[in-house]
């Protein structure tokens, strides 16, 4: 145990919604940890960008100040190996939050790994879609389907597959008619409304994380095309919550994931470890909660604002 407080580096994602939601788990955290396990927890959070030699860095300057713990959202399954690994040997506690290295070295070199299961992310929306042209009579007829993606990354290539697996299961004839990548808010919204007016057949844009669904509701907005064109999601944060509660009817769902639960169990299970106390199964897999504009979801809308009032 640490002679003073428990010296915890933490690196998350970018500067984005999913990254707060992280960053507010984090201090949450860390103020649990002083109340609970009688420990301070100093505390210092960085941003890859998704930039795999910023992260190098950023864990390098880390194990150069000497912390104790590193909770960090990786970038790659395997390209961030090697200097986990050397955090490993090191004697500094790893514990990967939202996303993680690939399993076999996660065994070897982290404490604890807290994800969702991103193909469940992508299937629940995909079976609530289902659901949802069932009540608007739709099921019979082809669904002309667009897709603001981030495939480039692993997460979301398995959401991506979730969904589609969730149509196929259900029964859904669609037909894919445009696919195009949204990485950040303003790439997704551009792309987007360049989708919707080359096919305007499109009846439902499904988005794969926060950015691209945050980019595919203002693009069906601009375009005059509320009521004609819906958007079906994968992430949750504040402003998508905002567009459920929306009156103009774009946004149908979003399959959300636990990322403040993610960032404080993080911290917890990290200074845990740095005292030498168990902490349980290595792969902590978190439920993925659906979202939607129906009155039966209204209640966990007004929970999940709530929650995102405290922290």
């Amino acid at each position: 145990r640490p002679a003073g407080p428990v010296r915890v580096g933490a690196i998350v994602f970018a500067e984005n919604e999913w990254s707060r939601e992280i960053h507010s788990g984090l201090v949450l955290g860390r103020d649990r940890a002083r109340e609970e396990l009688g420990v301070e927890v100093e505390m210092e959070v960085e941003h890859h960008q998704f930039d795999l030699a910023r992260e190098i860095a950023l864990i390098d300057r880390f194990l150069a100040g000497g912390v104790d713990a590193l909770v960090i959202s990786p970038c790659d399954l395997q390209a961030s190996v090697p200097k986990l690994r050397e955090a490993h040997e090191r004697g500094v506690a790893v514990v990967c939050v939202g996303t993680s290295i690939n399993l076999r070295d996660a065994a070897r070199y982290a404490a604890a790994i807290y994800e969702s299961d991103q193909f469940e992310l992508g299937y629940r929306t995909g079976y609530y879609l289902a659901q949802w042209l069932a009540d608007r009579g739709l099921d019979g007829d082809t669904l002309d389907l667009g897709i603001v993606q981030c495939e480039r990354f692993e997460q979301c290539y398995q959401r991506g597959r979730g969904f589609r697996a969730a149509l196929r299961n259900t029964g859904v004839r669609w037909r894919e008619v445009s696919n195009v990548e949204g990485l950040v808010l303003e790439q997704a919204e551009r792309r987007a409304e360049a989708m919707l007016r080359a096919h305007p057949e499109i009846l439902v844009v499904f988005t794969e994380h926060d950015e691209s669904t945050r980019g595919a509701v203002e693009a069906v907005r601009r375009l005059g095309l509320a009521g004609k064109v819906f958007v079906f999601g994968t992430d949750f944060a504040a402003s998508i919550a905002q567009m459920l509660e929306c009156d103009d009817d774009v946004l149908q769902a979003a399959t959300g994931q636990q990322a403040r639960r993610m960032g404080a169990d993080g911290v917890l299970d990290a200074v845990r470890r740095v005292l030498g106390r168990d902490v349980g199964p290595l792969h902590k897999v978190l439920a993925s909660p659906l979202y939607t504009r129906e009155p039966w979801h209204a209640e966990a809308l007004r929970a999940w604002t709530r929650e995102e009032e405290r922290t």
